[in-house]
């Protein structure tokens, strides 16, 4: 499996449907999404996506430090250009280095 290939895919797929939805539909609470939105669940996506990009360079990579950005899951706008500078970022980067995945396991500490 080519890693660049398959995250190419996934933020196109992203991509085309954020851009079909109407703005209103994009942060309007969905039944099909257990009470979220669309956009949140995108954010959600492209925020993991932005952890790897921004850790990439010092080999570590925090799913927890996500920035949670409500601009960002209320902005279709925004969430395209996230998956441009990401989709920037899976081309130049070579994904032949080891990366450590850094996790908190107790909501009480960091």
């Amino acid at each position: 499996m080519d890693l660049k290939i398959t995250c190419n895919n996934i933020l196109d797929q992203m991509f085309e449907v954020i851009e079909k939805i109407q703005d209103a539909d994009f942060v309007q609470p969905s039944q099909a999404l257990d009470g979220s939105t669309p956009g949140q669940h995108f954010r959600h996506s492209i925020e993991f996506f932005e952890c790897l990009a921004s850790g990439y360079e010092r080999g570590v990579i925090n799913y927890d430090n996500r920035d949670h950005d409500r601009n960002l899951e209320s902005s279709r706008v925004l969430a395209m250009e996230m998956i441009h500078r990401i989709k920037d970022f899976v081309s130049s980067a070579s994904f032949d280095k080891k990366l450590i995945l850094e996790v908190s396991y107790d909501p009480h500490t960091n």
